[in-house]
């Protein structure tokens, strides 16, 4: 509950997990997100939201073996 109220404040996933794959990371609200720059620090890294984007979410299934995430 005081993640929702944080995340939905600040319009963040602060408190979310993340599943972290290649250049991919997961969180478990649903929410896909690519990086820029694979391997630079996380300071460095810019995300984009790519749930809708059909290309990543395969991609992104077909790295993690599974094809049960829930995608907003």
């Amino acid at each position: 509950m005081l993640a929702s109220i944080v995340n939905n404040l600040f319009k963040s996933h602060v408190l979310h997990d993340w599943t972290e794959i290649d250049c991919y990371r997961y969180c478990d609200c649903g929410t896909l997100q690519e990086c820029d720059c694979p391997g630079a620090s996380e300071v460095e890294v810019n995300w984009k939201d790519v749930s809708k984007d059909p290309q990543a979410v395969s991609d992104f299934k077909l790295l993690a073996g599974q094809s049960d995430y829930k995608l907003n």
